[in-house]
């Protein structure tokens, strides 16, 4: 168990030093949350521990048993701060998740403002939840077990924003791109390859991550987006006293960089951090040759 504390923690310092406050604090949150209950679990801290450490386990899995069957509604929000690690194989899609999260959730917030990607982040986790939950219910038989898989962890959102990325790419642009070194695929079709390649390599099909994709195509079909506060509002509530001393909390815990929805303030003060990446970065999923989507 202190192993796998370890190589998250090592993984996220490693691939979100750049990222703002927003981004910084989901990951941050998941990270601290999976590495926590992964180690009370394993029984070196007695019995009680372990018990808790289920019971916490409840409050976060998002599947039809928990959901349905015991009635805890809110894992459709609070299953973005968790996700199960019981395994080596468990750390290491732990690792992938993060670097995906990473790489994708920062430009999200950029372009959004912290504020209202956090409302965002809210959004596409309710949204792929209740589509991963429906697809469950429809393909569940008795015995099928599928009640019991979950939608967990940043994967959802990453995943969203991975699909975005791509169907925004001008039809000019849509170059061809190899998953995981293995297929050329057009840029366009990225997202949807690298679920079936996951999905090959683990043996199972990954429902969470087509649950993902999904929602990443309704957002542009449908206007779901709309539903986050505009950036005019965002801005008044911004400029509120009690807003400001919870940015000042937020940036001190987290050391990054709170993204305005209608830019810097007119008193910017040290507590905000450093500026925020403002130029946009090249479409890539994960770093390493013949995984970006262009140049």
């Amino acid at each position: 168990s202190t192993l796998k504390t370890n190589t998250m923690g090592a993984a996220f310092t490693a691939e979100f030093g750049p990222c703002p406050a927003g981004s910084r604090l989901l990951l941050s949150s998941c990270a601290l949350t999976s590495g926590l209950t992964a180690a009370a679990s394993s029984g070196l801290g007695g019995q009680a521990l372990e018990r808790a450490a289920i019971l916490s386990k409840l409050q976060f899995i998002c599947n039809l048993a928990n959901f349905q069957g015991q009635k805890r509604y809110w894992t459709l929000l609070t299953s973005l701060l968790y996700r199960p690690i019981e395994d080596v194989i468990d750390v290491a899609m732990c690792i992938v998740e993060l670097q995906l999260a990473g790489e994708n959730l920062r430009e999200k917030e950029n372009q959004l403002g912290t504020t209202r990607f956090l409302f965002w982040s809210a959004l596409a986790t309710a949204c792929t939840n209740v589509l991963f939950l429906a697809m469950m219910r429809t393909l569940d038989k008795r015995g099928s077990g599928l009640r019991y898989l979950c939608n967990q962890g940043l994967w959802p959102i990453g995943s969203v924003c991975m699909t975005l990325r791509a169907l925004d790419i001008p039809a000019s642009r849509n170059t061809r791109v190899r998953v995981l070194g293995m297929l050329e695929v057009p840029s366009r079709w990225y997202p949807l390859s690298f679920a079936l390649a996951v999905s090959a390599l683990r043996g199972v099909v990954q429902w969470d991550m087509f649950a993902a994709i999904g929602c990443g195509h309704a957002f542009r079909l449908f206007p779901i987006e709309d539903i986050v506060p505009s950036r005019r509002l965002i801005a008044r509530l911004e400029r509120s006293k009690l807003f400001r001393q919870i940015v000042r909390l937020i940036c001190s815990v987290t050391g990054a960089q709170w993204v305005w929805a209608e830019g810097q303030p007119r008193d910017p003060e040290r507590w905000l951090g450093p500026p925020p990446e403002t130029q946009a970065q090249p479409f890539q999923l994960f770093g390493g040759q013949g995984r970006r989507l262009h140049d």
